[in-house]
């Protein structure tokens, strides 16, 4: 006795195995991540020519570029801070003339709504920092977010006391008074007069400005 199935239903099993065969090549061809492989540092001089700013900008503007590959969108909360890291201080170590670690660490991987992640941005910028004084410029930027970024004025006013210690002396004035901006914003009133007396009597500060300025402020709060 021989079965037959009925013509429809052959159909009907042919169209659901082309759909089952398109539906597994759509997930072969599904772009995947690619995650951020180990910086091959010791082949960078060979490859960059004599020119090392050229080879570092061009290694930072395709590091900007990993959140943002052929397919598909990696959030940068997602990315992998550690390695990302490895990734800025070895571009920075190559190329150290250039502060373009600092401002991307500082101006876009600090933009993410994960206090980790922030912190380990401004911890590079602040050894990058403590390594090269003369590189301040973002490590003050890193202040500012510390203290409205993370909302830790503590550590805000850490860094602040390092870039007054560390800093070179022709940063501007809004740098030097950081310490004293936060202090009061921790009402520390006592150790604020305390800063401002050492910076009046230190015979450092000659602009009349500046001086008319922490003057003022010490009367200040004084009066307080």
């Amino acid at each position: 006795m021989s079965f037959s199935a009925p013509k429809s239903l052959w159909l009907a099993f042919g169209f659901f195995l082309l759909l089952t065969m398109a539906y597994q090549s759509q997930l072969s061809n599904t772009p995947k991540f690619q995650a951020l492989s180990q910086p091959l540092t010791s082949l960078w001089p060979l490859f960059s020519q004599g020119d090392r700013a050229a080879f570092a900008y061009g290694h930072y503007l395709w590091l900007q570029q990993q959140d943002d590959q052929p397919g598909i969108h990696q959030p940068h909360q997602q990315l992998d801070y550690a390695q990302l890291t490895q990734w800025l201080v070895a571009l920075h170590d190559f190329y150290p003339r250039s502060e373009y670690a600092q401002g991307l660490a500082v101006r876009v991987y600090t933009r993410v709504n994960d206090v980790a992640r922030k912190k380990v941005m401004l911890d590079f910028v602040q050894q990058q920092f403590i390594k090269n004084p003369a590189q301040w410029r973002f490590f003050a930027e890193a202040t500012v977010v510390a203290k409205h970024g993370l909302k830790d004025p503590r550590l805000a006013l850490t860094y602040a006391k390092q870039l007054t210690q560390l800093g070179p002396a022709d940063m501007p004035f809004w740098v030097k008074d950081l310490p004293l901006v936060l202090l009061e914003d921790l009402k520390e009133i006592d150790s604020a007069k305390l800063l401002i007396g050492a910076m009046l009597s230190s015979g450092t500060i000659t602009d009349p400005y500046e001086l008319n300025f922490l003057t003022q402020k010490l009367d200040a709060l004084n009066k307080n």
